[in-house]
């Protein structure tokens, strides 16, 4: 069939009248035009906003439309009545936080020009579902249409993942006694990025290095690629499926990327139970309750109906703890936070450093670290969140405080200027890897004591920034190339912590593995991928690191610690087991990293451990032999020379831009493993003379 034809058979289909729509009444959406290139990234053309909306919405169920589903409707506390069972807890802590109600409420508090929006999104969503209902199962169905709120809700769900999961607050819930994973978050999210200025770019522009690491596997934690062309600056970027905003980007004129950051902006509060309520401040004070019906699908197709009590305390969403103590979340991702999607987008708009930190400044960023560089040479580094003022007393905020007092109940947020930010540093650069803000550039501009109210520690610097710091400290006129090549480096930064005493150590052991081991190391290059690499690796995860280093990291000697063996005998027996386990396993000490670490079964694996030190990540779930396959890591990565006449970019979406699901599903882990990335399509005459499929969704009533 001819590229004519397709676009005929599309434009017929995406015409097609929309499923029903519970919103209300609304200005009419605009045509929008999608080209879809070989690699499956979306090129959206619109003359209005509403019409990039509409088209986003349509790329995005297209590529992803099972997991999309199932996502909104988690995020409505609805799965466990299409799903079952399994569903169940989800639900139950979905309404518990009050996620869907807050969804809507979201909704209605977004300018006019927001919500025309986000109905555009739902909308090309439903316009999708109508025109290929073959891509979609009976469950799928259920869930629609699609609703404006749900892609808040959503949002809000994943959010409040990452603040009570990544680091923050890891805990087990459970309601009725029955333990409920919290929310399902990732349980390995990091991310490498870095600004480089003009006076240190060999090119004279300003560089951005985006590089997220997520797990590949969680719909909810997987990119979406996406180039979207409408009345503002022409976008290209990533978002987390489902989210109707790029948050990773670049325009012609500015480029930004993230990181999860520290900063603590969830506190749990231990109440005391008083009869049907709770004590607070000397007195009974009863609890702000509703009930809910939950629908579950039972084996046999019909549903069962169970209540569901929704309880507030003064200071938020009641929740029990395994064990049955009750706790209220108090989160600053609360009512008053209803602007990231404005903010993201705003961000993608801006056209200089005074335009992007506007965005910033409204403080609706929830967390993350923000690294910036824009055309005019300007790099800033701007550690975000909604962090509250709490009172000054001294006490442990990462454990449940008492919440039977008004004493510990915060009610302000400190402001933008107590965030840590740095703007344009003398040493021309500025980066993170997840680590503390305190080495966002060198020499240091930030000092630790200035921000104890952020709920920051000191440290450590984790041993993946200290890599990357010394890789940028290394060249003080970083090429394009160059930056390419650094991005890739799988170096094990422990390695050069531990290494000199381990091998000192072996030197007097009579024992044969420990000498073979030895001598495997003393020649190694202390690269992952290298022969030595798997040994090192086997070796290192059978030490305790929190007590393993004789010299623990400190703030005063940044660089040079952690370093040294704490118990070299401890060493070399692990030492040991770890050779005799290597051999066992694979048959030799130097077997290559790429024979027991694998992208695809029929891919030799890249990348090293996140843990050792690799710049380079790409995790790896690991079988019963020893062997594993990738399964995190290396996500999305953009490199973005911001020039006068237009970016210059790179970039690579390890798992592809699709569902596996899907029937035009392609990864891209052979580029991963190769080291290629590709220039993305920004030219409309390459878009259109490039793509494999096309659509033009119609003006939409």
């Amino acid at each position: 069939m001819t590229r004519s034809s397709l676009l005929a058979l599309a434009l017929a289909c995406a015409c097609a009248r929309p499923l029903p729509s519970k919103t209300p009444e609304r200005a009419a959406t605009g045509p929008a035009e999608i080209h879809w290139d070989r690699w499956q990234v979306p090129h959206i053309y619109a003359s209005t906003r509403t019409g990039i909306g509409r088209g986003y919405g349509y790329a995005q169920l297209r590529a992803y439309p099972e997991e999309i589903l199932r996502m909104y409707a988690v995020a409505r506390g609805e799965s466990a009545a299409i799903w079952g069972e399994p569903q169940r807890a989800a639900d139950r802590m979905i309404r518990m936080l009050d996620i869907p109600r807050r969804g809507k409420q979201a909704l209605a508090k977004q300018t006019p020009e927001m919500q025309a929006y986000l109905h555009a999104f739902a909308d090309g969503m439903n316009a999708f579902a109508a025109a290929h209902p073959e891509r979609l199962s009976a469950q799928a169905k259920q869930v629609l249409p699609v609703r404006p709120e749900d892609a808040l809700a959503h949002s809000l769900h994943g959010m409040l993942a990452f603040t009570l999961l990544t680091g923050q607050r890891p805990m087990i819930m459970s309601v009725d006694g029955e333990p409920t994973p919290a929310l399902g978050g990732p349980a390995s999210a990091g991310s490498n990025v870095w600004a480089i200025s003009p006076s240190r770019s060999a090119s004279k522009h300003a560089l951005l290095l985006a590089n997220p690491h997520l797990p590949w596997g969680p719909p909810m934690m997987r990119f979406f690629e996406a180039h979207l062309v409408g009345p503002d600056a022409p976008l290209y970027g990533v978002t987390l499926l489902g989210s109707p905003m790029i948050s990773i980007g670049f325009n012609d004129a500015v480029a930004w990327s993230h990181t999860v950051n520290y900063g603590d902006s969830v506190d749990f509060y231990a109440l005391t139970p008083d009869g049907d309520g709770y004590r607070f401040d000397g007195k009974h004070t009863a609890f702000e309750s509703r009930t809910e019906t939950l629908r579950v699908r039972q084996a046999d197709g019909s549903v069962r109906e169970e209540s569901l009590l929704v309880r507030r305390s003064v200071h938020g969403p009641v929740l029990e703890l395994a064990g049955g103590a009750l706790v209220a979340v108090r989160s600053a991702i609360d009512a008053a936070n209803v602007g990231w999607v404005e903010a993201w987008t705003q961000m993608g708009r801006a056209r200089d450093l005074a335009g992007f930190e506007a965005a910033l400044r409204t403080m609706q960023l929830p967390m993350f670290t923000v690294v910036y560089a824009d055309r005019d040479g300007h790099i800033l580094f701007f550690s975000a969140g909604r962090i509250p003022k709490r009172p000054a007393a001294a006490r442990d905020w990462f454990a449940p405080v008492p919440g039977d007092n008004s004493t510990t109940l915060w009610r302000k947020l400190l402001p933008y200027e107590a965030m840590p930010r740095i703007v344009d540093p003398p040493g021309g650069f500025v980066q993170n890897s997840n680590s503390v803000p305190w080495l966002a550039t060198v020499p240091p501009t930030l000092e630790a004591e200035d921000f104890r109210a952020l709920g920051i520690p000191d440290g450590p610097v984790d041993l993946r920034e200290l890599h990357g710091l010394e890789l940028l400290m290394g060249d003080d006129a970083i090429s394009f190339d160059e930056l390419r090549a650094m991005q890739r480096s799988d170096r094990l930064e422990l390695a050069d912590h531990v290494l000199d005493d381990l091998l000192a150590a072996a030197k007097d052991s009579k024992t044969a593995p420990v000498q073979r081991a030895a001598a495997l190391l003393a020649g190694w290059d202390r690269r992952a991928s290298s022969p030595g690499g798997v040994l090192f690796e086997a070796w290192a995860d059978k030490i305790d690191w929190d007590s393993g280093f004789a010299e623990p990291w400190s703030i005063a000697k940044p660089f040079t610690t952690p370093r040294g063996l704490a118990d070299r005998d401890g060493a070399l027996a692990a030492l040991e087991v770890a050779a005799l386990e290597v051999e066992q396993r694979f048959g030799k000490l130097d077997v290559p990293w790429g024979d027991v670490r694998r992208l695809r079964a029929d891919l030799p694996g890249v990348g090293g451990p996140d843990g050792l030190g690799s710049f380079f990540v790409v995790g790896y779930r690991r079988g019963e032999d020893g062997r594993a396959l990738a399964s995190s890591g290396d996500t999305f990565v953009a490199l973005v020379e911001l020039r006068p006449e237009g970016p210059r970019a790179e970039v690579r979406l390890s798992y592809g831009n699709a569902s596996p699901q899907a029937p035009f599903a392609a990864d891209q882990l052979d580029m991963l493993a190769s080291g290629e990335l590709r220039a993305p399509l920004l030219e409309r005459a390459a878009i259109e003379a490039g793509a494999i499929e096309s659509v033009a969704l119609g003006r939409a009533e």
